[in-house]
């Protein structure tokens, strides 16, 4: 081959060679070992603020400041000393028109074919943009846990198998455990076995179902046995191609207000669901009836009936229907019983009457016979679909008796629960109402 056949050669392969370097979408350049520029692509006049051509023959120094000139002094420095390339240095440049951009650049060595140190080659990235939406996201994060750390709830994020990935301070705060603690902690490791349960339970519907769930009334247990309420919610977490990959949720500790909601209750002589007097506003009141009897010389009845069966109301029917089920048996009292006499629900499924007998005089029979006829009415209405049953213990007292009444409703109670084992007898008193239409 001739000289001039070498030489086109060479010269149609640099040709390629630097449009193949112009076409990259990162910078190219070459410098000698004292930093001036001897050959770069478009991309990198482009980065720095300049035509094509323009930064040839210029020294790194006139186109940075002093601060980073020197850290790209040392950068080749090291590079020069150790013979090692090194690998995205990231650095501040300014350009021409003083805008400062964000770059990451690549420098390794250039050696004669007698492997002298002749200069530097590197590429060059403009990671302006990327480190402005690293900055705007890292923003956005920081004000974001800002938010969820001044949040008087708790919030929480954990993988499938429940492991603790992130949660705030009010999250930490409700287990009585630092936030930051608790990160890498499965749920098992910080309340009980039988809290535990319950929340796998919760996460496995959600999981199965895909839909939030909320409790309003929870109960959990920590590992030290201390109990707490709260109301939390839950929802899946799904990464970009919707595939499941954990849950979030909310936790609100409502024990203070429960605690506060069950002393408003106590303080309360009503109870909410049935309008009758609940225990306290019974005993309370209940003194006041004896004291009345005691002046008048009357005998005292004191009714304690329980609502059979009403376990089994509220698994069939639901709880709105046991609730149902428990206001049809105070209004059968309410409309059977005198305005004078006392009528309480004392507990879940149990009610007691106090009644002074009346003018025409009372015994355990006609004290019977008036809740007889009451529920005989109420088995009119048909409107249950179900048969209401009430075992039932009477005590019958005069007021020398002396008797608190305390153990007048232990005695009543005795006799009921007689009447529920027996089922039968004068005491038993059943009722059946059935669905409308039937």
């Amino acid at each position: 081959m001739t000289d001039s056949k070498g030489e086109e050669v060479y010269r149609l392969a640099e040709e390629r060679f630097r449009a193949l370097l112009d076409g990259l979408g990162d910078g190219y350049f070459e410098v000698d070992l004292a930093g001036t520029m001897v050959y770069c692509n478009k991309v990198t006049s482009c980065l720095f603020g300049y035509k094509h051509g323009e930064l040839i023959g210029k020294n790194y120094r006139e186109y940075t400041d002093p601060e980073m000139a020197k850290k790209i002094y040392e950068a080749f420095n090291r590079v020069y000393t150790t013979g090692l390339p090194l690998k995205q240095f990231e650095m501040e440049v300014q350009n021409k028109f003083g805008n400062i951009r964000q770059v990451e650049t690549s420098v390794a060595l250039i050696f004669d074919r007698e492997n002298r140190k002749i200069g530097f080659r590197g590429i060059v990235r403009d990671n302006t943009e990327k480190k402005k939406m690293e900055t705007a996201l890292r923003q956005s994060e920081e004000r974001y846990r800002t938010i969820l750390n001044h949040m008087e709830e708790g919030y929480f994020e954990v993988d499938l198998a429940g492991n603790m990935l992130y949660c705030n301070e009010a999250h930490g705060r409700i287990y009585g455990i630092p936030s930051e603690k608790m990160i890498g902690l499965n749920f098992r490791e910080y309340i009980s076995p039988e809290t535990a349960q319950k929340i796998y339970e919760i996460y496995n519907r959600v999981y199965k179902t895909g839909v939030p769930e909320k409790v309003e009334d929870f109960e959990l247990i920590r590992k030290d046995g201390t109990r707490f309420f709260v109301a939390s919610s839950v929802a899946l977490i799904r990464d970009g191609q919707g595939r499941k990959i954990g849950f979030r949720g909310l936790l609100r500790d409502i024990t203070r207000e429960k605690e506060a909601k069950e002393t408003l209750q106590a303080l309360s002589l009503k109870d909410d669901l049935t309008g009758l007097y609940n225990r306290r506003g019974f005993l309370a009141l209940a003194e006041l009836v004896l004291k009345s009897a005691a002046r008048s010389q009357k005998k005292v009845y004191l009714l304690f009936a329980d609502l059979d069966d009403l376990k089994t109301i509220n698994d069939t029917y639901g709880h709105l229907e046991g609730d149902r089920a428990l206001r049809e048996v105070a209004r059968v009292l309410q409309n059977n019983f005198r305005e004078p006499d006392l009528l309480a629900r004392i507990g879940g499924d149990e009610f007691v009457v106090l009644a002074v007998e009346g003018e025409e005089g009372a015994d355990t029979e006609i004290f019977l016979e008036r809740l007889r006829n009451g529920l005989r009415q109420g088995q009119e209405d048909r409107s249950l679909p179900y048969a209401l049953s009430m075992s039932m213990g009477v005590v019958c007292f005069a007021p020398e008796d002396n008797q608190s009444i305390e153990s007048l409703l232990e005695e009543a109670d005795r006799r009921m629960y007689q009447d529920k084992q027996a089922k039968k007898g004068l005491l038993q008193v059943e009722l059946e109402l059935f669905s409308k239409g039937r």
